[in-house]
């Protein structure tokens, strides 16, 4: 196997898996979201037996659900789910995040990614875009992943940043969250130093805020959006 074929872009099903994945941590894809074969056939240029394997995998991920006879949906965690994801974000990024401070020890230049991330989230906060800064909150945790230089550990802190995305739609509370940017700015720094540690146990009292502010009692909001604008962006 060449170098080149491990680095090529993903085509096929794993790109329009690989693109709904993305949709949905941007938040361009709501939750309860129907995902209709022949659209997103037509959409990629794809067989529906290919959509139909980027689906299957998409519902593997938690990331969306098969409805006997109505089709497949944009999950929608409920609360034991969240919890559920939270708890598993706590024990996976508390590894990446120590693995990227012992990286960053050796390697300063991990630091400047995950300070561009940084960066963009508190513009995000500062332009007033709650949307935005969720999206970038996400892409910060991302970089942990793969500062961790683990590519498995990293995959997995991806897919469950992008279920925490539909989870945060489903229950977000503005006020509660407006400190997420201030808690970023700790683990940066406690990364950049190398203190793997303090900076891991700093993550998991992060993601534990995070999850104790979310308003999990709350209904649901019902799904908005189309599938040819979350995913071209027209």
């Amino acid at each position: 196997m060449s170098a080149d074929s491990i680095s090529a872009p993903p085509t096929g099903p794993d790109a329009l898996h690989a693109a709904l994945i993305e949709a949905i941590a941007d938040q361009r894809l709501a939750p309860g979201e129907r995902l209709t074969e022949t659209e997103l056939a037509a959409i990629f240029g794809l067989s529906r037996r290919q959509v139909e394997k980027a689906l299957v995998r998409l519902c593997a991920d938690g990331l969306a659900e098969a409805s006997p006879n109505r089709g497949v949906f944009v999950a929608r965690p409920d609360a034991a789910e969240a919890r559920d994801v939270f708890a598993l974000r706590r024990l996976l990024e508390r590894e990446a995040t120590a693995a990227a401070a012992r990286a960053a020890a050796t390697d300063p230049a991990l630091i400047p990614a995950l300070r561009a991330a940084l960066a963009a989230e508190h513009a995000a906060r500062a332009a007033g875009d709650g949307r935005q800064a969720v999206r970038r909150s996400g892409e910060f945790h991302t970089r942990i992943g793969e500062a961790s230089g683990n590519r498995e550990l990293a995959g997995l802190v991806r897919r469950l940043v992008a279920r925490s995305a539909l989870i945060v739609q489903l229950h977000r509370n503005d006020a509660a969250l407006s400190g997420w940017h201030a808690d970023h700015d700790r683990l940066v720094d406690l990364i950049a130093a190398g203190e793997a540690e303090a900076a891991a146990d700093e993550m998991v009292r992060h993601l534990q805020a995070v999850e104790s502010a979310l308003r999990l009692d709350r209904p649901a909001a019902a799904a908005t959006g189309g599938l040819r604008g979350a995913l071209l962006g027209g």
